[in-house]
C-alpha cells in the first residue's frame, strides 16, 4: 500500500470513530433520556436545550462522514 492509501484509510478510520462518538453522545439527548434532562436542569438549562444539543451533535456526526463537509463539523 502506498502512503497516500494509508493516509486515506487512517482518515476514514478517524471519521468513523468520530461519527460513532458524536452519535453515541447525541442520540440519547435527542431522544430525551431522563438522565440528560436532569443534568441539564441541574445546570440551569431549559429542557429544549437538551434536544438542541443532541441535534447539533448528530449533525456533526453525519457531517464528519462527508469529506467535503468535514470542516463544518469541527
Amino acid at each position: 500500500m502506498t502512503t497516500s492509501t494509508w493516509k486515506n484509510a487512517l482518515g476514514w478510520l478517524c471519521a468513523i470513530l468520530l461519527f460513532l462518538g458524536f452519535g453515541m453522545a447525541g442520540l440519547p439527548k435527542l431522544l430525551g433520556a431522563a438522565v440528560w434532562m436532569q443534568k441539564f436542569a441541574h445546570w440551569g438549562y431549559s429542557p429544549w436545550f437538551v434536544y438542541a444539543i443532541g441535534a447539533i451533535e448528530l449533525a456533526g456526526a453525519v457531517l464528519v462522514l462527508f469529506p467535503k463537509r468535514r470542516g463544518w463539523a469541527d
